[in-house]
């Protein structure tokens, strides 16, 4: 999977998912954390 590819996912998971839908936990887990900062994300 391309790095587009990934934030097109992680986007579309946010926008068409329930918030409180389980397969959202781990993203919402990983934001929390600060893992999902500029210096990682896949693109500029």
């Amino acid at each position: 999977m391309n790095e587009f590819s990934v934030v097109c996912h992680v986007l579309g998971m946010l926008f068409y998912r329930h918030p409180q839908d389980p397969l959202l936990t781990p993203l919402f887990t990983l934001i929390q954390a600060g893992k999902l900062q500029q210096q990682h994300w896949p693109m500029e």
